[in-house]
């Protein structure tokens, strides 16, 4: 499946505009399985029990699911100044990248480096929810041309379409990753899937309930990688993994370094986190 027949959203301000257009027959996409409610500066979309919110208050666009944040974008910077920042230079990992992304959220990762590369970057995402594949092309305000397969990531780096450089998990069921991801049978279908010198990078929400079972999983995966935390400059309860395969810091460090971030303070923070990034032993 392809993302890209949308330009991004239109947010109406009151409901009897929507009312009108409706009763006008309106061209809007509909997908059967969800029902669109349009308030002031918001578009919900909701399929079954769940619920994906888009909202707007100046250059601020976030799109969040069930209530937790998902996806932030700045439309008056690259930057979002939150962990999505810091995932964004792994665009660079080779001269002509190759990047999949398990979670799409509302493809703010997938935005940056688009913007950043263009066509030197190839994106595929793996996305569950089809209702979230929807919402991404009312959330981005223009069409990037990433190819998303509605499907299990866990199962899809057993068979992926091609190999890659870099490898992003960013799944999330409201605050939680799915347990599939946590097993050693999916770190070995991620090291598959990666070309020689690739990484995988985690995106992980981190809480007191939650710190040992990212310890025994960086152990875990530790038989396969060398492992790395970056160093987020900014407060944030996300910690942001790569296990890289073939690669250690210094090579990874002269990619990102290269990859053209330094003329703001937002990328020389960036560049930081990585020179700063610590190898678990």
């Amino acid at each position: 499946m392809t993302a890209g027949s949308s330009a991004g959203i239109h947010i109406l301000t009151q409901m009897a505009e929507v009312n009108a257009e409706h009763r006008k027959g309106a061209n809007m996409r509909i997908l059967d399985d969800l029902q669109r409610i349009i308030d002031r500066n918001s578009l919900y979309i909701r399929s079954g029990k769940d619920t994906i919110r888009i909202s707007e208050s100046g250059n601020a666009r976030v799109l969040s699911f069930n209530g937790t944040v998902y996806s932030r974008i700045n439309l008056g910077s690259l930057y979002t100044r939150e962990y999505w920042d810091m995932l964004m230079p792994l665009a660079y990992m080779a001269q002509k990248t190759d990047v999949l992304m398990i979670g799409l959220g509302g493809g703010t990762v997938a935005y940056q480096m688009k913007r950043l590369r263009g066509a030197d970057v190839s994106i595929d995402v793996v996305e569950i929810d089809r209702a979230m594949a929807e919402a991404m092309t009312r959330f981005l305000p223009e069409n990037i041309g990433i190819d998303i397969v509605i499907g299990d990531g866990a199962d899809y780096v057993h068979a992926p379409r091609r190999r890659y450089d870099a490898v992003i998990l960013d799944a999330y069921v409201n605050s939680l990753i799915p347990e599939q991801f946590f097993s050693r049978s999916f770190l070995e279908g991620a090291m598959a899937s990666l070309k020689d010198r690739g990484v995988l990078a985690l995106n992980y929400i981190n809480s007191a309930n939650t710190e040992q079972r990212l310890d025994e999983y960086v152990g875990l995966a530790r038989d396969l990688f060398a492992v790395y935390e970056l160093s987020t400059l900014h407060v944030t309860l996300n910690r942001i993994l790569l296990f890289s395969k073939g690669m250690r810091k210094p090579e990874i460090v002269s990619r990102i370094v290269g990859a053209g971030l330094a003329d703001s303070q937002e990328g020389r923070d960036v560049i930081a986190g990585y020179r700063k990034m610590h190898e678990f032993y």
